[in-house]
């Protein structure tokens, strides 16, 4: 799983899915970092997990269908000062769980808590006589509350992988204009290419594994071809 460390550090704009480990499955956290705008979902495990944690920092996630927890904060050293805030919480068995530590799951309003999607109806125990866009009363968890939680879900990036499933980085590579650089190359069928190498996925590491596939070409003797690789 992604380990997030470091004062000052942040961990943004990631898709973190399918993750599985002792340690937490999607984000583990240590102090002075800050996880903003993820989608963290399908991890074995908590889909955040905070160890020996003070001044972290986390908002703006989409935390949701993980196997065990969404946020699991627990270690054998106190921690302190962790912010949770405008997040949301959708369908983990256990939402949110402390087990030792001091810190806040809201901020005052206009900006609030965190939704969760087992406390947002008037059933569940979420009633808004006000209409602010608050639950009238705490959402209270193992270790914890959230002051304000959300009505409705938070406004979160809408991150996905990049192949459905893989959550890999898909590159295109096309040669527009191939050409012989001269006679001898011809005759001895080496053609001069200049590539343009396009990533329509999310992310890719230039040191990564690599294979191509050749989907479509031009004409019968492949001078000129599209090639999409896929990382393995």
């Amino acid at each position: 799983s992604p380990t997030a460390t470091g004062n000052g550090n942040t961990y943004s704009g990631n898709y973190i899915g399918g993750n599985g480990s002792s340690a937490g499955g999607g984000i583990y956290a240590t102090s002075g970092v800050t996880i903003r705008d993820n989608v963290i979902e399908k991890n074995t495990g908590a889909g955040i997990r905070l160890n020996g944690v003070s001044n972290t920092t986390v908002t703006g996630n989409s935390v949701s269908s993980n196997s065990a927890y969404g946020v699991l904060i627990d270690t054998t050293y106190y921690q302190i000062n962790f912010q949770i805030f405008h997040n949301n919480f959708i369908n983990n068995p256990t939402q949110a769980l402390i087990s030792n530590g001091t810190g806040t799951f809201n901020q005052a309003a206009p900006t609030g808590g965190n939704y969760w999607s087992n406390n947002s109806t008037a059933a569940q125990g979420c009633s808004d006589a006000n209409a602010d866009g608050f639950c009238d009363a705490p959402y209270v968890f193992s270790g914890g509350q959230d002051n304000l939680p959300l009505t409705a879900p938070a406004a979160v990036p809408a991150i996905r992988p990049a192949t459905p499933g893989s959550g890999k980085p898909v590159l295109k590579l096309s040669s527009p204009a191939p050409v012989w650089a001269s006679l001898t190359d011809y005759q001895n069928g080496q053609l001069s290419v200049t590539w343009t190498i396009t990533n329509t996925g999310k992310d890719f590491a230039m040191d990564a594994a690599f294979h191509g596939q050749l989907t479509s070409s031009t004409d019968s003797n492949d001078v000129s071809a599209i090639f999409q690789l896929q990382q393995y």
